[in-house]
């Protein structure tokens, strides 16, 4: 057991750990998915960090309430940058979409690219290194 802000902190790495185990298997659906989920863990890690219980849903409530709680921090700007990316991208990682009239679709691996899941890798691992030392 721990304080759940480090809870929260604990998952976050985790999936970044994760994320980065399975890119070179070129599974980069599931390693964009990571780090994103990653992201809003470190987003209840600040909010908690903060005496606030992040919300279960809808994850964009998740998202917005860590850029709130991020704004005025020095890392509020990364915050925001990774929150536009991931704000549209979390069902493209996980369904099939863009479904044509004829029914055909895109899985997500035909639409999420090998360097769009470690450009945000690595956007949420500058994040995590910057929250770590405050949680």
């Amino acid at each position: 057991m721990m304080p759940q802000a480090a809870a929260y902190l604990r998952v976050a790495e985790r999936s970044l750990q994760s994320a980065n185990a399975i890119l070179p298997v070129a599974i980069q659906e599931i390693a964009g998915f990571l780090a994103y989920h990653a992201f809003e863990s470190l987003g209840g890690a600040l909010c908690v960090h903060h005496g606030k219980k992040p919300p279960k849903v809808p994850h964009l409530a998740k998202i917005q309430m860590f850029q709130g709680f991020a704004n005025g921090h020095p890392f509020g700007p990364d915050v925001a940058r990774v929150a536009i990316l991931v704000q549209s991208i979390r069902n493209d990682l996980l369904y099939p979409s863009r479904v044509t009239s004829g029914g055909l679709a895109e899985a997500p691996d035909e639409i999420y690219t090998l360097a769009d899941a470690t450009d945000l890798i690595n956007e949420v691992t500058n994040v995590l290194g910057q929250i770590r030392p405050i949680i």
